[in-house]
């Protein structure tokens, strides 16, 4: 039988510890990185939402009305003439 000290045993008691501590906590910060990694991406589309939102309120108005008229004009032509494209 193999003999060990007091100081061996305790150790061998603290690295079973440590393995057992750090894969519990492994674990952990994996499922907690997997329900940030979500937030992290909602939070991503919101700051994109924001940015856009802050871009179009950049556009004068005049080029908007522009833009609209075309637009209208657009859907206006396609209305009276379905048969050209």
């Amino acid at each position: 039988m193999i003999e060990l000290s007091t100081l061996q045993l305790l150790q061998l008691v603290a690295t079973f510890f440590l393995i057992v501590v750090g894969t519990l906590l492994t674990l952990i910060l994996m499922r907690v990185l997997k329900i940030l990694k979500v937030w992290v991406e909602l939070v991503w589309y919101y700051e994109n939402m924001k940015q856009l939102i802050v871009y179009y309120s950049m556009v004068p108005y005049v080029i908007k009305d522009k833009i609209f008229e075309t637009l209208s004009w657009n859907t206006k032509q396609e209305a009276e003439n379905p048969t050209e494209k």
